[in-house]
């Protein structure tokens, strides 16, 4: 309320006035930025529907082509599922095959590192025997040489 008094004015308001002009600002505020949110939404629908217009025959095609690219899809799932449900007999009997090609696998591998020991420690031993006779032997040697030099010595006195 406004009141002049010799020369003064006094103004008094009550807390609800100060409230509802509060809330009289906060509105306005909301207003405001709502009509820039409003703006802002009409400027990008704008823009989509030029996009829409300058690819309208593009679209049409594309959405005249689904159907027929739908049932191509079914086709080629259908053919998948059959050749999936005629190849899993043999899948199965391929992967047993697969797998006790691998345990014979291991297996010949196993053999095989057994036959290579024993070839090895079987050379070895050969070539031990060898050594073993070739030293006898060049004992013997050694003995029958020492022989004939005595008796060459013996001869010739």
């Amino acid at each position: 309320m406004l009141a002049t008094n010799a020369g003064t004015i006094n103004l008094s308001f009550t807390l609800i006035d100060l409230l509802l002009f509060i809330l009289l600002l906060a509105a306005i505020t909301a207003l405001f930025y709502l009509v820039k949110v409003l703006k802002a939404v009409s400027k990008v629908a704008g823009q989509v529907s030029d996009i829409v217009e300058l690819n309208r025959e593009n679209i049409n095609e594309s959405i005249e082509k689904v159907p027929s690219i739908t049932k191509s899809a079914d086709e080629i799932l259908d053919n998948t599922n059959e050749i999936i449900r005629d190849v899993k007999p043999d899948l199965k009997d391929t992967l047993v095959n697969i797998t006790e090609t691998s345990k014979n696998a291991s297996k010949i591998s196993s053999n095989v590192s057994d036959t290579v020991d024993f070839v090895a420690m079987s050379t070895i031993d050969t070539v031990d025997n060898i050594s073993t006779g070739i030293t006898g032997s060049m004992d013997y040697i050694g003995m029958v040489k020492e022989v004939i030099d005595l008796i060459r010595g013996i001869m010739k006195k």
